[in-house]
């Protein structure tokens, strides 16, 4: 239901908020944008759920990796 995906997406945009690097301790992600929010207009329904704003400022594409928390060459 509408209910239930928004009561997910606030509980994760909680738990992503919280996340913090292991090796620093400090939150790695600074927002997090629902898709209404980050890309309003007519074609809403085909953007990410969830977008993220890392502390660097970067934006961050979800993909498979080995490590919850990778270096990247270039922010």
């Amino acid at each position: 239901t509408d209910a239930e995906y928004e009561a997910f997406r606030d509980d994760l945009i909680a738990q992503l908020l919280a996340f913090t690097d292991p090796e620093t301790g400090k939150p790695v992600i600074k927002s997090v944008f629902k898709r209404e929010d980050a890309f309003p207009g007519t074609q809403t329904e085909r953007a990410p759920d969830l977008t993220l704003q890392l502390h660097d400022y970067s934006f961050l594409s979800v993909l498979r990796a080995d490590q919850p928390i990778k270096d990247r060459r270039v922010p």
